[in-house]
């Protein structure tokens, strides 16, 4: 009864707050294309440790694995399997492929699979294309046992494919964290029941062996999700293996870590699951269901380093190493390296997890000359870490003489790092414990992308420490730091390369605050930065418009000779402006539907709060409504300042698209194979810079102490940056200046959209900015007047009235 309640609620909770988006989702997410040529290759040569379809798999590669139920491997594309201690190997399930089942997930067979991973009760494969099937031993809720599926993740499932973020791995693996450990220990000795669902994650080791990625069958199928290696990600891993999620990793020296972590246990999911960053003792075992509702301890552990394994006479490693799950709770995990012993005999050295001996077994193993260890190479290699300044505003106004900076954060999943704030010659720090927020959104990689990672913000501090402060200063602390001591997830941030900001709610007089910080410590706000990210990152469905691919050379003549080009050139544009046009259709389709989750989830909260069910902490609805709210607000917030984002340049680059197809199209109808040149229309240009120059409109305009620039990134977009005499500036967008001064004129009046890009000292600026919550970049409408001589931009502020806030000439 219990677990069908609890299955019902989550399924109202996901009717009502996950949006009905495609799938596709942002502009930056993964293309749903398949590949036609193989992507993945066959591994055998390295991969194959154990032998071809061995007696026994003693190692767990990307192409041999087993786990309670199964052995597996790959030979010629398709997955053999055995039972523990049986001889003789057959094709699973007959067929050896993925296959659609009566009534399943509908796909085509593939090809060939190329890489595999098992654990507990589950198997991983993917395809040639990079494509990933899962499959289960028995029944996990409404997955049927041995039922082969393509489709992945909550709350919309789509199929993974390997990308440009994971193709060049060097390795993964995953694990699974069910009925066969029963019980998760944190890192007080505290055991947590692993409930009726369990999950499992899959883990990919990057190209440079210093992010982990991962994803798990509760999250958006994407590779956004990042843990760092060991020593804030200095440690160069060569390999890693996995089992209850229990990550083991190896370096060129032979140094190896282990860590238990993934979305639940680092404190991603208080929906589901009570937290605490202060040192309890809970008096349930792990064999008691009810101990997967008691609190969480936070921060998840830490990495461990293996004690070494004896290098002494010919003795050698390789990095194929393995780890799986032997029993119950967190220590349950046999390790092992194959390698050589100090004879050069073959085998592999082994260990339980937190055994401080290892031990040499011989065995029979086909080891590659490329995956022995080379220690004349580094293991570590430089922290990455990131370091911001800025300073902190109260209810909107900056306040005067207070900086602050953040050190250490390495933007994953999960991170620690270190907030000062300075007055005066007087300085506080205290230590952050940010951990990424769960979101519905399809990603590529956030914090990187252009995107920033969403996180809850937990503080850890000695309060006795406020009192030594001074004045107006100790004030500031006490508002914002005083009873928030391991205060569960009382901040918010979001965290990008380029910029990071917090959002603290002071705690007597209910004042807002935000600290604003970036990576040079510049004044621009995070969200003006946020859309300064490049549009253009690896797995985005949109190109650089300026790029060659899609430019004919407004200068020259064309021949017939040219026919084949001009061609290239005007389809290259065509599709370029369908997939804008979707871009901004899609704008308008997650806009409507981050409204609808937000609101979606606020429906259910009200609900259950009016009937006392939000007390509720068996089933789990308590854990649901008390960060959902959160949660689906930050998700709408951010993913609307994305979405204008887009409402701010797709449309700009959009104009530009479109008069080369009507330009380029008209000189394609003109082209002539008698020899003679055909021009492209007289005043035609590529880029919005090369239009103003034809209309004198120059890239910088002084006037009463203000100033006007021109900065429209390679001459992409129609932005002006309006730099008034009080500090504050403003960002000015024309729009439809490239059609108007190719028709002709001397005069032009454009259209103009106006967002406050930074505030005077005192946190003002010439137009209102709308606050925290506005998530609008086109704030503002207005029009902009050029006679040839003069530049003149004005600020509708009613609806028939309208303010001057730029007029000048160009500089001399």
């Amino acid at each position: 009864m219990r677990k069908k309640f609890y299955s019902v609620l989550f399924a109202i909770a996901a009717a009502l707050s996950v949006p009905a988006v495609p799938q596709d989702g942002m502009p930056w997410a993964p293309p749903s294309v398949q590949k036609p040529e193989p992507i993945l290759h066959d591994l055998s040569k390295t991969q194959d440790v154990s032998g071809f379809l061995p007696k026994e798999v003693l190692i767990r590669t990307m192409t041999q694995s087993y786990c309670k139920y199964y052995e597996f491997a790959l030979a010629n594309g398709r997955i053999y399997a055995k039972k523990p201690g049986e001889d003789k190997w057959e094709l699973f399930l007959k067929t050896g492929l993925p296959f659609r089942s009566v009534g399943g997930d509908v796909f085509d067979s593939p090809a060939a699979i190329r890489e595999i991973a098992c654990d507990a009760d589950t198997l991983y494969a993917f395809d040639d294309q990079g494509i990933m099937y899962t499959i289960y031993f028995k029944k996990i809720m409404r997955q049927k046992p041995f039922k082969w599926s393509r489709i992945y993740g909550f709350p919309r499932r789509n199929y993974v494919q390997q990308n440009e973020m994971v193709l060049n791995k060097r390795g993964w693996s995953m694990g699974a964290r069910r009925e066969e450990i029963l019980w998760y220990e944190d890192r007080y000795g505290n055991q947590h029941h692993w409930g009726t669902m369990g999950l499992e994650t899959f883990y990919f080791l990057t190209e440079d062996g210093q992010h982990i990625r991962f994803c798990d069958s509760g999250l958006p199928p994407d590779f956004s999700r990042c843990i760092e290696c060991p020593e804030k990600g200095s440690f160069i891993a060569e390999n890693i293996s996995v089992s209850g999620d229990t990550i083991f990793l190896i370096g060129n020296r032979g140094t190896m870590y282990t860590r238990l972590i993934d979305f639940d246990t680092m404190g991603c999911d208080p929906m589901f699951f009570l937290y605490t960053y202060d040192e309890e003792v809970q008096k349930k075992s792990g064999t008691d269901y009810l101990s997967n509702y008691t609190a969480w301890a936070l921060p998840a552990e830490d990495w461990a380093r293996q004690v070494p394994i004896p290098l002494d006479g010919k003795a050698r490693l390789t990095k194929m190493i393995s780890i799986a799950q032997t029993g119950q709770g967190n220590y349950a995990r046999e390790l092992r390296v194959a390698g050589c012993n100090r004879d050069g005999v073959i085998g592999y050295w082994h260990k339980m997890l937190y055994e401080n001996k290892w031990s040499f077994v011989p065995a029979d193993l086909t080891l590659d000359e490329s995956v022995w260890l080379d220690p004349s190479k580094e293991e570590f290699g430089k922290e990455l870490t990131h370091s911001y300044e800025g300073y902190i505003t109260k209810d909107g106004a900056r306040l005067d003489g207070v900086s602050c900076s953040l050190s250490g954060p390495t933007l994953s999943s999960e991170d620690r790092c270190t907030l000062t704030m300075a007055k005066g010659g007087e300085a506080f720090s205290c230590t952050l414990f940010p951990v990424e927020k769960w979101t519905y959104l399809l990603r590529y990689s956030p914090g990187f992308d252009g995107s920033p990672r969403n996180y809850f913000v937990t503080p850890e501090l000695d309060e006795r420490k406020l009192e030594g402060y001074s004045g107006e200063f100790k004030d500031i602390l006490c508002d914002l730091f005083k009873g928030k001591n391991h205060s569960l997830f009382v901040y918010s941030a979001i965290g990008a390369a380029d910029y990071y900001e917090i959002d603290m709610d002071g705690g007597r007089l209910g004042s807002s605050y935000r600290i604003l910080m970036t990576k040079d410590g510049g004044d621009m706000p995070p969200k003006v930065l946020r859309g300064g990210g490049d549009l253009f990152q690896p797995g985005s469905n949109l190109e650089n418009p300026m790029d060659a691919k899609f430019l004919l050379d407004e200068g020259r003549g064309y021949t017939g000779a040219d026919r084949l080009l001009v061609q290239e050139r005007l389809a290259a544009n065509v599709s370029l402006a369908e997939r804008l046009r979707a871009a901004i259709k899609d704008n308008e389709v997650h806009r409507d539907s981050s409204e609808l989750s937000r609101w979606g989830y606020n429906l259910l909260d009200l609900v259950t709060r009016i009937t006392f069910l939000n007390r509720l902490n068996v089933p789990k609805i308590k854990q649901m409504t008390s960060f959902g709210r959160n949660i689906m607000n930050s998700n709408a917030n951010l993913y609307g300042e994305l979405l204008a984002y887009g409402d701010w340049t797709y449309p700009a680059m959009l104009e530009l698209v479109d008069l080369r197809i009507r330009y380029y199209g008209k000189l394609l109808k003109e082209l002539k194979d008698d020899g003679e040149e055909a021009f492209l229309k007289k005043g035609f240009h590529n880029s919005f810079l090369s239009y103003y120059e034809d209309a004198g409109l120059a890239v910088r305009m002084e006037g009463g102490g203000d100033g006007l620039d021109g900065f429209s990134m390679e001459g992409m977009f129609p932005w002006f940056m309006i730099e008034k005499a009080d500090g504050s500036s403003i960002l000015m967008r024309l729009e439809g200046s490239a059609r108007s001064i190719l028709d002709g004129g001397r005069k032009f009046r454009f259209p103009a959209s106006f967002t406050v890009v930074s505030t005077d000292s005192k946190g003002k600026t010439s137009i209102p900015d709308r606050g925290r919550d506005s998530v609008d970049i086109d704030s503002y409408n207005g029009e902009f007047y050029w006679d040839g001589r003069q530049a003149k931009a004005y600020l509708k502020d009613s609806m028939f009235g309208k303010r001057l806030i730029f007029k000048g000439a160009p500089a001399q």
